[in-house]
């Protein structure tokens, strides 16, 4: 997995935000902010956006799930709520898959 930029805020129950292509975690500030009394945010940047490098050669919708799946269970502990837009909506079916 490559190292991904990562922000956790809050506290509860775990709720991943994932990102829309060509944006950065930075667009979930206002869910973050409404969310964050009641559950612990992980959001993060895929590879290549934001503050997580880019890889070298191409990737896969599957490579970006592992990512999150790799990035959860580094962060988490036990079943999370993941929530994505656009090409992080496809990592999260990937993911579901």
């Amino acid at each position: 997995m490559p190292r991904l930029n990562f922000v956790r805020q809050g506290q509860g129950p775990l709720v991943v935000l994932s990102h829309a292509l060509g944006c950065d975690l930075t667009m979930w500030d206002g869910v973050c902010a409404a969310l964050e009394d009641r559950y612990t945010v992980l959001r993060y940047d895929h590879r290549g956006h934001g503050r997580s490098p880019a890889t070298s050669g191409a990737f896969t919708v599957d490579d970006l799930a592992r990512d999150a799946a790799d990035l959860i269970e580094a962060q988490g502990s036990g079943p999370v709520h993941f929530v994505g837009l656009s090409m992080g909506g496809m990592a999260g079916q990937a993911l579901a898959a």
